[in-house]
């Protein structure tokens, strides 16, 4: 009777081991998605920031040429 725990034991060991290899492959793996997608995410809210500026420069033209200060 000893014997089949010992074998389960030792599948659910191999098991437990496989899975924690492919999860750090999996790791591995998103880190460097990660490391890729991260200067993207950067370079997007560059432009974002850039574009807001124009806009918000522009708007205060407008409001600047309309007479309202919003400097207050």
């Amino acid at each position: 009777m000893d014997q089949p725990d010992s074998s389960l034991q030792a599948g659910l060991t191999a098991k437990v081991q496989s899975d924690l290899m492919g999860r750090r492959c999996s790791l591995i793996d998103l880190k460097g998605h990660c490391d890729m997608i991260i200067p993207k995410c950067h370079k997007v809210l560059q432009d974002l920031k850039r574009q807001c500026g124009l806009v918000a420069h522009r708007f205060k033209g407008l409001f600047d040429t309309m007479g309202l200060n919003l400097d207050q």
